[in-house]
């Protein structure tokens, strides 16, 4: 299907920069790409005749000061509403998590949208407390997760040095549709009830060690 059969030629740019955006990240989120929010907004009629072809609509959030767009599908039975599309690693599922729960505390504690954020010092806290955790992430590991969360609408990075527990994180309302809690909660009982059965395995393997060792004295 040729753009210029929906829209004006002098739009196909901004047309194509925010459907591929639709299709590479989970939502596109006002007020982190205001022009981008806009433009889908304002011409909803024209986008999704071009989504339909290819089996998608556009699916608007318009709660104030949550307002995001993305995808769902034509068929209901396969909403991708909830979906990050994206395979989470075990330590990003956590890290999402662990953000999950901050953002929940600055909500009861909510004073204006702006105050929607974290510190690092706050963050590594809950990840050392984490007991599906067994090693630590790495710096790395963590600006690997972020670039990628952010990306998808759900942070900001105020601070580029992830080393600085001052660092912080700006927290943005996909958070809350990324993923059903449910889902979120299911997978990180699983990570747990597998970190505890590997950690009984190796008390198990540590106790015949020491029974080998005492015979042989």
């Amino acid at each position: 299907m040729k753009i210029s059969f929906i829209i004006a030629d002098t739009e196909d740019e901004i047309f194509g920069r925010c459907v591929r955006k639709l299709m590479t990240q989970s939502y596109i989120t006002q007020n982190i790409e205001p022009e981008e929010y806009k433009y889908v907004d304002d011409h909803m009629k024209e986008i999704n005749t071009y989504l339909y072809a290819i089996g998608y609509q556009l699916d608007f959030n318009r709660d104030p000061g949550h307002k995001v767009v993305g995808l769902i599908e034509k068929n209901p039975d396969e909403d991708l509403r909830y979906s990050l599309r994206e395979n989470l690693k075990k330590n990003q599922t956590i890290l999402l998590a662990c953000i999950w729960k901050l953002y929940l505390k600055r909500i009861d504690e909510l004073k204006s949208e702006d105050d929607l954020w974290f510190e690092m010092r706050e963050l590594n806290k809950l990840l050392d407390d984490w007991s599906a955790l067994k090693n630590k992430m790495s710096v790395a590991e963590k600006e690997e997760a972020f670039r990628l969360f952010a990306r998808h609408g759900l942070i900001e990075i105020l601070n580029v040095d992830l080393k600085d527990p001052d660092s912080k994180i700006q927290m943005l309302p996909a958070l809350t549709l990324c993923m059903e809690r449910k889902d979120l909660e299911s997978k990180v009982n699983l990570y747990k009830k597998k970190e505890k059965s590997t950690s009984k395995e190796a008390e198990k393997v540590d106790e015949k060690k020491e029974e080998v060792v005492t015979d042989e004295e």
